[in-house]
């Protein structure tokens, strides 16, 4: 089916797009049934050929841009949702159109869904925390005038609503290596300029927001700078980075 007609609403063109997905796919390495069910496991991304590939993508952008998501969620995400109902299609299950549309909904959440990335600057020094749009920057330690944080306090109390989030839920692991590795992290930041930059969407979208804004951010102070004629003057940003979820996972 040519995506450029598809109705997300009507069954008829979602039928007609997993059947044409099933003849894409490369038959020979599909892999037996197992009380009823196809095995997927690690072998499915070898079940699609190079065409079916393409369609399955355009079809997960085709839904984003129909709900208009797709500045919030990113193919990954989309497809981690949506994957199991052409994994249960190709074992002979039919695709409910009300099922899917429900299942679809559950990305709205991402535009909501706050995220804050930190980037170290060198070479960069303030004497407060100032804010554009949605960029602070300042000393890692100094303290915001709108909220009376500074990064490091906010960051620690992020930090503790989603360890207390994760104790709820029984999630929370005493000795949790990603954790530790965070704090890692944190310790670089201590004594540095720091760029917050908050921007909404699933983790991966937003980090390529936030990167994005981070060199854009640069590369303006960079120039304003420069106007100065301040020889020898410059800026570095340090692309590696923290990420802090404003909403506990």
């Amino acid at each position: 089916m040519d995506l450029k007609n598809f109705k997300l609403g009507k069954q008829r063109h979602l039928d007609e797009v997993f059947k044409k997905l099933t003849n894409l796919i490369d038959e020979p390495k599909m892999y037996g049934q197992r009380s009823g069910q196809l095995i997927f496991g690690s072998i499915a991304s070898y079940l699609f050929t190079r065409e079916a590939q393409i369609y399955w993508d355009e079809f997960l952008l085709k839904i984003l841009q129909i709900k208009q998501l797709e500045d919030y969620v990113s193919l990954k995400t989309a497809n981690d949702l949506l994957k199991p109902f052409l994994e249960n299609f190709l074992i002979g299950n039919p695709i409910q159109a009300q099922d899917f549309l429900i299942k679809i909904d559950e990305l709205f959440k991402y535009k909501t869904n706050r995220n804050f990335h930190y980037f170290i600057v060198s070479r960069l020094v303030t004497n407060k925390i100032y804010k554009f749009s949605n960029i602070k920057i300042g000393l890692f330690e100094q303290k915001c005038e709108q909220t009376n944080l500074s990064f490091s306090e906010k960051i620690h109390l992020n930090n503790q609503e989603i360890t207390s989030f994760k104790k709820n839920n029984g999630t929370y692991i005493e000795n949790d290596i990603f954790y530790d590795k965070i704090l890692k992290e944190i310790d670089k930041f201590k004594g540095q300029t720091i760029l917050e930059i908050e921007n909404f969407g699933d983790k991966h979208i937003a980090e390529q927001k936030s990167v994005k804004d981070a060199e854009h951010f640069i590369n303006e102070l960079i120039f304003l700078r420069s106007l100065c004629r301040n020889i020898g003057f410059k800026i570095e940003l340090n692309i590696d980075m923290t990420t802090y979820n404003g909403n506990p996972p």
